[in-house]
């Protein structure tokens, strides 16, 4: 948690402007919970009997949590605010590093709320204590709580400690207690302490109820949503956070008012990976606000990645499509992740096609192109509503009006999915203008000039009872006055050629929209050779129409076609299928916008992220024949038979211990650790280096000398230490460097020393 107070201080005097605060604890060595055992901390039951009165110590245990601390206007989704963040440290304490310093703890507390105005201790819903079950520990913090948060308080204050559930996980425990609280800020409810039956002894508060620990899960009594978090670190660091719960709640069980049928698209590393992500939105009950933040999560890598715009190591693609009533298709596929070209076809609308446009009209895009055809034919005196919905027996001029109208408003739809074609072109068929549709989507042609070509075309048609714009061609080239005042028409509707991109194909050059080429595009006899030259370097063909002009083409496998005897549920299918092919519609732009942040108990999507567990990754395995470090005390009396011989070693008057014997108590550590005995333990020093002599007895008349061994089996560096055990003075003496290798290693261990400390 100090980790998220230096966040939360570097975002807000603008060091930053987001943060990750991590913490990780795994149990790798039994070497270290020794050491903690040897300490008392620990409990000798395994159980972490927080505020109990059995509480004898806690439970080790792992966690690896990450936090995303950003501030709250750019946040799309909050757990929780930070309403303030303190710290301070214990510093020097008489009774040792491992007892707490209440009066540390209080003094944090009191200038916390001091400076966090806003808020009143008494205001506080519910304290996620430090609470490790130590005898020592508990009434410390409790009696810091007590004087600080009861006061003025009218009910009794709940409290809990996630160690109960999960053990200590040491350095990550202020995350899990964190992770506990927005757990409990999503659901509602606040997880229940375990291994509590009775309170422990000597706490007034907690004995007469003024503090009520949560033993049962509870839901929270109040709807301000404070939490206090205290964490303590070994050393003495103290920490204390205030968060806020999310206000936003639920409307409609967040499913959404329309009648649009979601359009979800994700990858994953596993064909396990997709159908999981794929399994959530139907769980949730197509939550819009978490389809929302699945169609965020793939749209940013789609912009942030590479070339080949997918997920690093993400080589499956899926989709599926959902109605409120359930889902209607789905699919996944192996994706290579190499770019497709894409060529998009506008081509043959027919009756079945517009049978289910009405399946459109609450698609955001698509009405706000009906609202502006609607615009330009009111002059005409045309509703294009009615000739779309309500004209059962559409004539030659509403059926080309339906159709022209039904591409416009697809193409706006495939710029709002930011779907962007290597190359395009159209097709006037029957009555289908494919060709309009195509210089619109180009941008040459402006959205009120292709509804009036379309209008002029259709009632041309209409008059002259032409079926098609191959015959309304030949009527054209067959009478000239008809054709001059045809072209007159057109050149004020288009006074100057529109120039097309150079993503267009067209059959002859210059590639430009006016009176000549509309009327030379109305013939449509067969596909022109450079479109199928075209269709055969793409990887991808799109057809906006009938799946006519993809058949005649036959292009290749990688193919769709949308608005194909269909309505909403084929065009969306069809944009999941180009999804699976590398195409990457930007999904988010097709439905009515979904305000961030999202609301409270949004599911969560990273538990549904897939890994692939293929890799292996080792750890050391410790074993009673290898472990990390190894310490030992060597007591070296010179009137045991075993050391008399260094009665005289004597130099300047002083009876000194041999440097050699510093060697060989590191050479007996090295054999000891891996059970070898000291004959067959090769072993080679380097670099070493003497700093000072240690005397077997001192002017006092003492013959005992006390020498602590640590030998570190991972790096190889070796400590010496003079004195006896918890005699600790100030100034730190280096004794000798050592660099040594030996049979029973690898190879040679580098840095490996050896120094004493005077005690």
């Amino acid at each position: 948690m100090y980790a998220l107070e230096h966040a939360y201080r570097a975002i807000r005097n603008g060091q930053c402007e987001n943060a990750i605060v991590g913490g990780a604890s795994l149990c790798l060595c039994p070497a270290i919970s020794l050491q903690f055992y040897r300490l008392g901390v620990l409990s000798m039951d395994g159980k972490c009997k927080v505020f109990d009165k059995s509480g004898n110590g806690y439970a080790r245990s792992e966690a690896i949590s990450a936090i995303f601390l950003q501030k709250s206007k750019e946040a799309k989704r909050i757990y929780a605010t930070v309403l303030h963040a303190k710290t301070n440290c214990d510093g020097f304490k008489d009774s040792g590093i491992t007892f707490p310093s209440r009066n540390m703890q209080l003094k944090l507390l009191k200038e916390f709320y001091e400076e966090c105005q806003s808020v009143k201790p008494y205001e506080i819903s519910y304290m996620e204590a430090h609470g490790t079950g130590t005898k020592v520990g508990d009434p410390e913090e409790l009696q810091a709580i007590e004087e600080v948060f009861l006061p003025q308080r009218k009910s009794p204050l709940l409290i809990g400690s996630v160690k109960s559930n999960i053990g200590h996980s040491e350095p990550s425990s202020g995350l899990s207690s964190i992770t506990k609280v927005i757990l409990g800020y999503e659901t509602g409810y606040i997880a229940p302490n375990i291994h509590f039956s009775s309170p422990r002894e000597g706490i007034k508060s907690l004995m007469d109820g003024r503090f009520k620990v949560v033993t049962e899960k509870m839901e929270f009594k109040d709807d301000r949503g404070l939490v206090g978090i205290s964490s303590f670190g070994f050393g003495g660091a103290n920490c204390h956070i205030l968060l806020r719960h999310n206000p936003k709640k639920k409307v409609n069980q967040g499913r959404p008012f329309d009648n649009i049928p979601r359009l979800i698209c994700v990858s994953g590393r596993t064909p396990n990976a997709v159908n999981i992500l794929l399994d959530s939105v139907i769980e949730n009950n197509l939550d819009m606000e978490h389809i929302r933040l699945l169609q965020d999560v793939f749209r940013f890598f789609t912009i942030c990645c590479s070339s080949s715009k997918n997920i690093s190591a993400h080589c499956y693609r899926g989709y599926v499509l959902a109605s409120k009533s359930g889902k209607i298709l789905r699919s996944q596929t192996y994706f290579d992740s190499k770019p497709t070209p894409l060529l998009i076809c506008f081509g043959v609308i027919d009756k079945e096609s517009t049978k289910n446009v009405k399946e459109f009209l609450e698609v955001p895009n698509f009405a706000e192109v009906l609202d502006k055809v609607h615009l330009v034919l009111k002059l005409k005196n045309i509703s294009i509503i009615n000739v779309i919905l309500k004209d059962s027996t559409k004539s030659i001029f509403n059926t080309v009006l339906t159709n022209v109208v039904l591409q416009l408003a697809i193409c706006d739809t495939l710029k709002a999915l930011q779907i962007a074609p290597t190359k395009i072109f159209g097709v006037n068929k029957n009555l289908s203008l494919g060709g309009l549709a195509c210089g619109y989507f180009d941008g040459a042609l402006s959205l009120e000039e292709v509804v009036e070509l379309a209008y002029v075309i259709g009632s041309i048609m209409n008059a002259a009872n032409k079926s098609s714009t191959a015959e309304l061609y030949e009527l054209i080239q067959e009478d000239e006055k008809y054709a001059r005042d045809f072209e007159n028409i057109l050149d004020i509707i288009i006074p100057k050629p529109r120039i097309l991109g150079d993503n267009v194909i067209v059959e002859s050059y210059p590639a430009q929209i006016d009176s000549t080429y509309i009327v030379n595009s109305l013939k449509c006899d067969d596909i022109p050779q450079k479109i199928r030259d075209s269709v055969k370097k793409t990887g991808i063909l799109f057809e906006i129409g009938n799946g006519e002009i993809n058949g005649l083409l036959k292009s290749s496998k990688k193919s769709a076609s949308v608005v194909s005897r269909g309505g909403l549920n084929e065009f969306l299918t069809s944009i999941g299928r180009l999804y699976e092919l590398g195409v990457n519609p930007q999904l988010q732009y097709l439905y009515p916008k979904v305000p961030y942040p999202v609301s409270k108990g949004t599911p969560m999507i990273s538990p549904s992220v897939g890994w692939n567990h293929e890799k292996r990754w080792s750890v050391r395995c410790s074993d009673e024949n290898s472990q990390l470090f190894e310490q030992r005390t060597v007591v070296i009396y010179i009137k045991l038979p075993d050391f008399s011989y260094l009665e005289g070693h004597v130099v300047d008057g002083r009876n000194l211990y041999p440097a050699m014997g510093y060697l060989l108590l590191a050479w007996e550590a090295l054999a000891g650790t891996y059970r070898l005995m000291l004959k067959y333990t090769k072993v080679v020093f380097e670099n070493c280096r003497f700093i000072r002599a240690c005397s077997v007895s001192s002017t006092h008349g003492s013959l005992l000398l006390y020498l602590r061994v640590l030998f570190h089996a991972v790096s190889g560096n070796f400590e010496i230490s003079e004195g006896f055990p918890l005699q600790v003075t100030d100034g730190v003496f280096h004794v000798l460097e050592i660099h040594f290798s030996g049979s029973n290693r690898s190879g040679p261990v580098s840095g490996a020393f050896v120094s004493f400390l005077a005690r």
